[in-house]
């Protein structure tokens, strides 16, 4: 009975303590995976990287990249110079290259042909060339430091010799339009280079005479290999051509005869602002280098342009006799236009007599105190322009009638209007020009116009003889001012 109680109690003893251990091994288990209850059993484990939030794709800031200067301008200096003006066309690229133009805000692009007979400068090179010109020109410099580029649609090829024909329209337009393409800019110029002639007369007939020889039109841009030049009617449609659509802000004429109201009718669509003299300048041009100097030292808009220009211009032919300049406001074209040819018709119809007429003829042209400027090179075949405000000025004093006072008044304000800024270097201002007649000789004026120049005539002549009623000759009408002062009989 001992035994069997001494049996038990080690049994229950035993049976205890396994559930002690039972109980014992339960919680540890339970102080592992029960994380919302205390902390019996902690685990170590790795720390996680802080979350990191993403930014939205349009507040990421890019890599600063290189600043690009803003090209302000793009300008073109069509040079025509396969002729006798060769060494002055070099002597002007350098000039560009000696100025203090900032040349990454304006891009000046010439375009220029050379001739195989008048100057051996720079490599005596010959043929036609795009340069972007460089400025920083050094004294001790003995080569040309601007960028010879090629325009494929010219077909031009850097360190291949090529021949344009500057007086072909389609060179001008071609080169105006890779300008445009190749440089885009905030504003765009064309400095048209070169001989400027008049209307010429010639015989046709005679071999031996060229086309520029005869000088039947009015003409830029004469190319001696090609022996040809650029009539005005194909002056304005290369430019119409290549601007397509645009305007030039400024408009160039480094040139003679270039402010002439011929001109300026037929370019009145195609720019913002005009520069250029109504009578000779001499073979050397415009000075360069002091031009884009002060240019530069400008806000370079299109007025500070062509005001770099007259001032140039001031320093450098202020003791030549008979030069003048002039800006124009292209926008007043048309009512330029209207006021003269309205005074014109108005004084055509006061002509009635040969007195008149003799006494218009004094007036004008022939006589010793003859009150009008006048532009010519001087010798027979040369043509005679008149400068038209002291023209209409020495008409209205002499006819002193109220209808034709009235018309002058309104020319006057639209004169005012359409010359921005003018000089000259006799003292007077310099104004617009237009063609009056040519010399047979070195004394007498020709009795006929050129063909060019009477309505009717010829195919693809300019808007201002199309246009005008009051002024050029025609086939069959009386009326005109030239008409009763060279061809009708009294």
């Amino acid at each position: 009975m001992a035994c069997m109680q001494l049996t038990r109690k080690v049994f229950l003893f035993a049976a205890g303590f396994f559930i002690f251990l039972l109980l014992f091994s339960c919680s540890a288990l339970t102080g592992i995976f029960d994380y919302e209850r205390g902390e019996p059993f902690v685990i170590k484990k790795e720390a996680s990287p802080p979350v990191v939030e993403e930014p939205e794709p349009s507040a990421i800031t890019p890599p600063s990249q290189p600043a690009v200067k803003e090209r302000l301008w793009t300008i073109l200096l069509y040079m025509c110079a396969d002729n006798d003006l060769e060494a002055s066309a070099m002597e002007d690229l350098c000039e560009m290259e000696f100025s203090s133009l900032d040349t990454q805000a304006v891009t000046l692009l010439v375009l220029l042909d050379r001739s195989p007979a008048y100057d051996t400068s720079y490599d005596n090179w010959y043929g036609s060339r795009l340069y972007k010109v460089q400025s920083g020109r050094t004294a001790d410099s003995r080569f040309l430091i601007s960028q010879e580029i090629e325009c494929r649609d010219l077909g031009l090829e850097v360190g291949k010799e090529t021949e344009l024909d500057m007086s072909s329209s389609y060179v001008l337009s071609s080169s105006l339009a890779y300008a445009r393409k190749k440089f885009p800019a905030n504003n765009y110029g064309l400095i048209i280079w070169g001989h400027g002639t008049g209307w010429r007369s010639g015989d046709l007939t005679k071999p031996e005479e060229s086309v520029f020889d005869t000088g039947l039109f009015k003409g830029f841009a004469y190319d001696g290999s090609s022996g040809t030049y650029m009539t005005l009617y194909q002056t304005g449609q290369g430019i119409k051509a290549g601007l397509n659509g645009m305007k030039l802000d400024f408009l160039g004429f480094d040139t003679c005869y270039g402010a002439e109201l011929e001109v300026l009718y037929e370019l009145k669509d195609y720019a913002k602002i005009c520069v250029g003299s109504e009578g000779l300048i001499s073979s050397s041009g415009w000075n360069y280098q002091e031009l884009f100097t002060l240019f530069e030292e400008s806000e370079k808009s299109p007025s500070d342009l062509s005001s770099a220009v007259i001032n140039q211009f001031k320093n450098q032919y202020a003791y030549k006799t008979g030069a003048s300049v002039v800006c124009l406001d292209m926008e007043n074209v048309q009512p330029f236009f209207d006021a003269c040819n309205s005074f014109w018709k108005a004084c055509a119809l006061k002509i009635d007599s040969r007195k008149v007429r003799d006494d218009l003829m004094g007036l004008l042209y022939s006589s010793s105190s003859c009150p009008v400027k006048r532009y010519s090179y001087g010798t027979g075949g040369s043509d005679i322009y008149l400068d038209l405000p002291s023209m209409l000025t020495a008409l209205n004093a002499y006819f002193s009638t109220a209808e034709i006072t009235e018309k002058y008044e309104a020319f006057t304000g639209a004169k005012d209007a359409f010359i921005k800024e003018n000089w000259a270097s006799d003292g007077s201002s310099g104004g617009v020009g237009i063609y009056f007649s040519t010399l047979s000789d070195s004394a007498n004026l020709s009795v006929s116009h050129p063909a060019a120049y009477k309505k009717g005539t010829c195919a693809d002549q300019i808007a201002f003889v199309n246009d005008c009623e009051g002024y050029v000759p025609a086939q069959n009408d009386g009326k005109s001012f030239l008409t009763k002062l060279f061809y009708t009989q009294f």
